[in-house]
């Protein structure tokens, strides 16, 4: 099997369908779905429970009990994985189109990490976000990659996890992570997910830079910081130095 699909949801019964519906209309077939809710009473559960023994949905596993937060419910989903990659895609995130994994796995991938490009949905508008074709650990360190626009072997994922002290950034610090242990990263220069940007992880603001800073503390070496600290003051030296030095001409 190419590929296990993960969804998680709670109480997020208008966004499981449309999810729903971007993955019943795939054209590529190769793939089981996972889906993990954490104890919905919004009529969820019951909406799993009546497509989870078509045939046609593909579902191999699913749950409806109270998790840990997002990174919990992943992490039970990756567990019930048997495709050689993982897609995270969770209720209300959509493919952008029917022939989205096809066109992913028309070729034989080999690389660890693949990722698209998203379009981010707003309540009135809609961005396109491309990402670059080269991946660097600066570029990552400043960005993150959308995770429903890309595919993570299983075998790496089930190696790493998602780190569940994180609430909303446990993604971001898997990329750099998996990137500074020199895994491979490849990028598919297709929009691959329409991503709802109502989220969490999009909306507040305080754990962003919380959790931003335990990353840095975290994952940056002390060394490095030590450097990066004495470029700043070398610099900030060197522009006072400037002005000085105008002022007597």
């Amino acid at each position: 099997m190419k590929l296990s699909i993960i969804t998680i949801n709670y109480n997020n019964l208008c966004g499981l369908k449309k999810t729903a519906d971007s993955v019943l209309k795939q054209t590529y077939r190769d793939f089981e779905w996972i889906i993990i809710d954490g104890g919905s009473n919004d009529g969820s559960k019951e909406y799993i429970e009546s497509i989870a023994n078509k045939k046609k949905s593909n579902i191999s596993y699913w749950c409806s009990e109270p998790d840990k937060g997002i990174y919990n419910a992943l992490n039970k989903g990756i567990m019930h994985c048997n495709g050689e990659y993982i897609s995270c895609m969770n209720s209300g995130d959509i493919y952008y189109s029917s022939h989205t994994l096809a066109k992913v796995f028309s070729e034989k991938r080999k690389e660890s990490v693949l990722y698209g490009d998203a379009i981010f949905l707003y309540s009135d508008h809609e961005d396109i976000i491309k990402y670059p074709d080269k991946m660097s650990f600066r570029w990552l360190y400043n960005n993150t990659i959308n995770h429903q626009a890309s595919f993570c072997q299983t075998n790496v994922l089930r190696n790493k996890m998602f780190d569940e002290g994180y609430t909303i950034m446990a993604d971001r610090k898997l990329w750099l992570e998996l990137y500074m242990s020199g895994y491979s990263f490849k990028h598919i220069p297709l929009i691959i997910a329409k991503y709802d940007h109502s989220g969490i992880s999009a909306t507040d603001g305080k754990k962003w830079i919380k959790e931003f800073q335990m990353i840095h503390d975290e994952i940056i070496p002390i060394t490095i910081q030590k450097v990066r600290f004495l470029e700043i003051i070398t610099k900030g030296i060197i522009e006072i130095s400037c002005i000085f030095k105008s002022f007597f001409k």
